[in-house]
Parts: structure tokens; C-alpha cells; sequence
């Protein structure tokens, strides 16, 4: 019996680990807003003004009070929405 037990401590183990290497992955991909300022360069409180107005990166709250996240791959993918060739490119390909 003890090899049982030995082996359900293993495998408890290495879940508790491999739960917590997902954990880390999860919230290496998000950003709190002053460090997805940072990100961007952008003062926090722009990212708070653009929230209000419906522009800017996308983001994530749970709940009516939650702490506000936004993933790097969608800052990313907004920044790149963004690039420019020209000073007549009006992004995403678009040239006046």
C-alpha cells in the first residue's frame, strides 16, 4: 500500500505544479493598467479616460469594482492597428 499512496503523493504533485506553471503563464499574459501604460507609454489616466470613452485597448473587469487587466497580446494587436508608413496613413492600410 505504501507505493500507492507514494505514487498518489507523486501525481498530486506533479498536478500542483504543473496548476501553478499555468497560473504563472495566465497572469504573465496580463498587465494592470499602470504597467499596461507603461507597455504602451501612455499615462494611466489616459488609459482611464479612453475606458470611459470607449476607445483604446481592449480590456478585462470582473465584476463592477474589479481590478481592470488588459493581455498583451491584445495591447499588441491594438499597437499594430496603429503603425504607420507615412504621414498621409491613416492605419490598417488606409492612406488619405
Amino acid at each position: 500500500m505504501k507505493s500507492i499512496s507514494t505514487n498518489v503523493e507523486y501525481k498530486e504533485a506533479a498536478l500542483d505544479g504543473v496548476q501553478e506553471n499555468v497560473q504563472k503563464q495566465l497572469t504573465s499574459r496580463v498587465l494592470g493598467t499602470k504597467k499596461a501604460a507603461d507597455y504602451l507609454n501612455y499615462a494611466p489616466q489616459t488609459l482611464a479616460n479612453w475606458r470611459v470613452a470607449g476607445v483604446g485597448p481592449p480590456w478585462i473587469q470582473r465584476g463592477p469594482k474589479g481590478k481592470v487587466l488588459y493581455q498583451i497580446d491584445e495591447l499588441d494587436r491594438w499597437l499594430a492597428t496603429h503603425l504607420r508608413k507615412s504621414t498621409s496613413d491613416l492605419g490598417g492600410g488606409n492612406v488619405r
